[in-house]
């Protein structure tokens, strides 16, 4: 989020940081050595102290808090000691951490509450805190700028700090001027890996939170099609809290975001946006939706809308359209594309959650698509550039090489398409070195669209520190 920051900044922006400050990282050394001997306790692992002089960007953090606050989590107060610092871009950066280093412990380690908290327990934790900080700051601000303060703009990012939106619609101690007050922004990054919990559990937790009864909706909602629970998701009532406040909710993309529709109402007509960060998962779902429709999955009247809706783009596309939308600000190639992807998305969902498609017509329409995509792939991408990409086919296939290459699409194929850098690497992670030469020499297909950065260690083992060091609200 430092990343982030920075560039708000550039902006114009006054940015002020607030996170959590953590101790702890886990001792990678130590941790292979457990694993080596089976000795390691998940519920434990190996810590060492964690340097924050040692970040990209650095932080030189005091040694003594600038100031305190204190919240109730599960009915018990929490000390909570507050350093103040900046980054190199001269950025206010407010770390807080309980003072019995319980919650702030280990970032992004749930336990069973004993010797490291759970899911619920980070969530409660970091947001009543983290809003505390925001209240102490935005108060000081009151009185030194009068009639010239404006209320913050509180942004949370993933689930552990959305529920930084819902506090103060019910719970008065987070009833303040500047939390009230405040614009609330809410990114959410991987839906189908909320922070929920089920049962009367869940439920009672959340009213020993301070939820009152006549609040739990928020909280409540149905798992996807064919499980037909009722949960308790803390990532969907931050969502929900944000578009109710008139806020800003949004996914990392244009399909992340339209998934997330499916599960998450519209509040007062305001959708949750997609805003990409750079991951093509809305490109594979385009392409995907695309071929579900080519093949006959949906009717030939969507058949046809699709070709539409294809013609609108190409035209909306055109270098002569597009250099108009510049002069006009309209942007009808972006609305002509959003308006394509919504079809498709939306034809393809239809057929998924149609109570008379079961387990075997599912199965049979995606491994029918993904072949025939596979294909498509193999035409366009492959065979062009057998020379260049020096792959030969096999002498028992000379003059049968349509059959090849069906046999080849028949193939596992295993897809990467990112960034090729060292925290995607490690024992734990998929693609190893190890992973990819046994995955070939067992007849998968391995699709890598990267940048390759190689480094000497990638088959040392796990990278355990590769998660963002950074978590919690910031505003």
């Amino acid at each position: 989020m430092q990343y982030l920051t920075r560039a708000l900044k550039a902006l114009g922006l006054e940015v002020i940081i607030v996170e959590p400050y953590y101790p702890y990282e886990i001792d990678k050394e130590e941790l292979k050595k457990r694993i080596a001997d089976k000795s390691i306790d998940w519920e434990d692992p190996p810590l060492k102290a964690f340097d924050y002089e040692k970040l990209p960007i650095p932080l030189r953090v005091p040694k003594k808090p600038d100031f305190h606050v204190t919240v109730m989590v599960q009915g018990k107060v929490v000390k909570v000691d507050v350093f103040k610092t900046e980054n190199d871009e001269r950025v206010p950066v407010y770390l807080y951490k309980d003072r019995d280093e319980f919650f702030t412990k280990l970032l992004y380690f749930y336990g069973k509450g004993q010797k490291h908290p759970t899911a619920f327990e980070v969530s409660e934790f970091l947001t009543k805190a983290g809003l505390m900080v925001i209240d102490h700051i935005e108060n000081k601000m009151m009185k030194d700028e009068g009639d010239a303060w404006v209320p913050p703009v509180i942004a949370s990012q993933d689930g552990q700090a959305l529920l930084a939106s819902v506090w103060s619609l019910f719970h008065k101690d987070f009833q303040t001027k500047a939390l009230v007050l405040a614009h609330y922004m809410s990114t959410t990054h991987t839906y189908r890996n909320t922070i929920y919990g089920e049962g009367d559990g869940a439920r009672q937790y959340l009213l020993r939170a301070g939820v009152p009864e006549n609040w739990l909706w928020l909280f409540k909602r149905l798992m996807p099609k064919g499980d037909g629970r009722y949960v308790y998701d803390l990532t969907r009532a931050g969502l929900i809290a944000t578009l109710i406040r008139y806020g800003f909710a949004n996914g990392v993309s244009d399909a992340h975001a339209t998934e997330i529709r499916r599960f998450t109402p519209q509040v007062f007509h305001k959708a949750i946006y997609g805003i990409t960060n750079g991951d093509l998962i809305s490109l594979t779902l385009r392409e995907f939706a695309r071929k579900f429709v080519e093949l006959g999955y949906g009717s030939q009247e969507a058949k046809n809308r699709l070709e539409e809706l294809q013609r609108n783009l190409r035209e909306a596309c055109s270098v002569k359209a597009v250099e108009q939308d510049l002069k006009t600000g309209n942007f009808d190639c972006a609305q002509a594309q959003r308006e394509l992807d919504e079809y498709l998305y939306e034809q393809l969902w239809r057929f998924v959650d149609n109570p008379d498609s079961d387990r075997n017509s599912l199965t049979e329409m995606f491994v029918k698509v993904q072949y025939e995509l596979k294909m498509e792939y193999i035409d366009k991408h492959i065979k062009p550039y057998l020379v260049e990409l020096n792959i030969q086919i096999p002498e028992e296939f000379k003059g049968q090489e349509n059959l090849f290459w069906k046999k080849f699409a028949a193939l596992p194929w295993v897809g990467y398409s990112g960034r090729w850098v060292n925290e995607k690497w490690g024992l734990l992670r998929a693609f190893t070195e190890y992973n990819i030469k046994w995955g070939l020499k067992h007849g998968m297909v391995f699709i890598i669209l990267a940048n390759p950065q190689f480094y000497r260690d990638t088959e040392k083992g796990p990278d355990v520190n590769s998660r963002e060091q950074f978590g919690g609200s910031y505003y």
